[in-house]
């Protein structure tokens, strides 16, 4: 066409040059180029052709539109303000009611509600009076568009549902396109107003329609809203997965190749969240397939993030030995982006996945600390520092390296101070008890612990924080009784714990509870009523639990919790 076009400049054309600028302006359009589309139409108007009235007025139209489609809807206000003085658009109620609509549209993206409205208005009344039934449908539609913009949820769902009616009483074989754009629309309205049955019921009719029509592009529109309907609104794996794989097959009639690529990685996701091995060896498949166009299309993010999960799947399914060369890739891959804080998430994600799994979990620590960690200190990155230093304080502990893990959960502590994080702060406070227990400094433990239930909420909402409350006093009991010799301290620590058990109903634990403080009260603080009360209490738990011996003994309860671990209550 371009070749064409200056052949007809050449040879002074006008009617020739002004058709084919006409269709580059077309072409250019369907590709949203919209600033070389506008040249085009300009082009086409400003041409010597001996065009018609009605050619112009229609150029005009759509160079309005164009306009429009650019994010310059005042430039747009222009044109159809000229428009609206002429004898040919007066005359003609569709032409008129179509500026009207477009200038609606642009006063709602200058966010001039009160001329949009009175522009909408005026649609809807030159439609009606027309009696074209489509004409109707469309001004309905646009302006159920602005009362669902402006918040007026009543009033565009009226406007919305009317339009949808006026659709299918018109039955024009060019109006699917705007029905379905009208009920993704009206859909999306209802699940905002968590109605998900009647979103759900638009999006599925949008789908057939735009089956029936054959609108491959609207297909692909609809099915992706479906497949995030089911995904994150009412999450259904099996209804994903089925309209994953249908947007697959789109995908792959279109010959858009990323589209396939991300489609693919969305299913093998979706598989590998089924948890049986067929379904792993599905992912796996899936997977494969999308790194092999993520690789032909040279797109190294996707690549690499596809060598981690296929090198996940074998972790999953125990192939250990491609493991390791499938993460290796997924890090070079993620290191030729050259862009930081995208090798820190693949780092981050491959440390992951042993941290998340059940074999060799310290091969995480490496990732963390050798890799990620440099990484999120040079892009000064503080909140993926603080969850490294957790992920790492958690790991050194798990295999026994104590003072590394002191330093990690002492960063971590700093880090979440800085940023105003007080759960992450209630975290590394606890996580640091547990480090100086380990390492035998009790006193240390129960500072740290006290500090952690400081920066619990008052009062209690949820059965988890009472859960804590049970579990962290029950700790500093045992802390202050077995390690630092205080049944003093002891018995206040697991009154508390008594407490929190009592609010979660746990007879288990208050079982367990009431048989140490009766150990307490009968050998240490010798009150014996104390401890004949306590005791009581125990058998009575202990029959209801059907269990037959308590035992009182102090040597069953008086040695060190830095040399066994202390009980669990739950």
């Amino acid at each position: 066409l371009q070749r064409a076009l200056s052949s007809a400049n050449s040879r002074d054309e006008g009617n020739i040059r002004r058709t084919i600028c006409l269709s580059l302006s077309k072409m250019y359009k369907l590709h949203g180029k919209y600033e070389t589309a506008i040249h085009y139409m300009e082009m086409a108007i400003n041409s010597r052709a001996s065009a018609s009235v009605e050619e112009v007025i229609n150029a005009l139209i759509s160079l309005a539109w164009l306009h429009i489609l650019n994010s310059q809807p005042a430039k747009a206000i222009e044109f159809l303000n000229i428009l609206l003085e002429s004898t040919s658009v007066l005359n003609c109620s569709v032409r008129r009611g179509v500026v009207y609509n477009m200038i609606a549209i642009s006063m709602r993206k200058m966010r001039n509600v009160k001329e949009a409205l009175k522009s909408y208005v005026a649609a809807v009344l030159i439609s009606l009076n027309s009696e074209k039934i489509l004409n109707q449908a469309i001004a309905h539609a646009n302006f159920g568009f602005l009362c669902l913009w402006s918040k007026t949820s009543q009033l565009s769902e009226h406007l919305l549902l009317k339009s949808v009616h006026l659709f299918f009483e018109s039955q024009s074989l060019h109006s699917d396109e705007n029905l379905i754009q009208v009920l993704i629309m009206l859909g999306h309205h209802y699940i905002e107003q968590e109605l998900q049955e009647n979103g759900i019921f638009c999006y599925e009719c949008a789908l057939l329609i735009a089956l029936k029509a054959n609108l491959i592009q609207s297909q692909v529109q609809v099915t992706q809203l479906l497949c995030q309907f089911y995904s994150s609104i009412q999450p259904n794996e099996a209804q994903c997965i089925v309209y994953n794989e249908f947007l697959l097959y789109l995908a792959r009639k279109l010959a858009n190749k990323e589209l396939e690529g991300h489609v693919l990685q969305n299913t093998s996701q979706l598989y590998l969240n089924l948890g049986t091995e067929r379904a792993f060896r599905s992912a796996l498949e899936y997977t494969k397939q999308s790194l092999r166009i993520f690789i032909d299309l040279k797109k190294k993010e996707e690549e690499a993030s596809a060598w981690l999960q296929a090198g996940k799947i074998y972790y999953i399914l125990g192939k250990n030995e491609l493991v390791d060369v499938y993460i290796q890739v997924a890090q070079e891959a993620a290191m030729n982006t050259e862009r930081l804080e995208f090798a820190m998430k693949i780092l981050e994600a491959a440390g992951d996945v042993f941290f998340n799994g059940s074999e060799a979990r310290e091969k995480a620590i490496s990732f963390y600390r050798d890799q990620a960690l440099p990484l999120a200190l040079k892009s000064k990155n503080m909140k993926v520092e603080l969850r490294l230093c957790n992920k790492l304080a958690e790991l050194l502990l798990q295999v026994n390296i104590h003072s590394e893990a002191l330093k990690y959960a002492q960063t971590a502590l700093m880090l979440s101070m800085t940023l105003g994080d007080a759960l992450n702060e209630r975290v590394a406070y606890h996580r640091l008890a547990t480090v100086h227990h380990s390492l035998g400094q009790c006193e240390m433990a129960e500072h740290f612990y006290l500090k952690a239930l400081s920066l619990c909420s008052h009062p209690m909402e949820f059965d988890e924080e009472t859960l804590y409350y049970l579990k962290v006093y029950c700790q500093l009991g045992d802390i202050t009784f077995y390690d630092l010799k205080d049944p003093r301290d002891a018995e206040s620590y697991y009154h508390f714990a008594l407490a929190a058990a009592m609010d979660l109903g746990s007879k288990k634990s208050q079982l367990k509870i009431c048989t140490r403080l009766a150990t307490i009260y009968h050998n240490f603080l010798v009150d014996r009523e104390m401890s004949l009360y306590y005791y009581q209490k125990a058998r009575k738990f202990a029959a209801e639990l059907n269990i037959r011996r308590l035992n009182l003994s102090p040597d069953e309860f008086y040695t060190s919790t830095t040399v066994k671990t202390s009980k669990s209550f739950s």
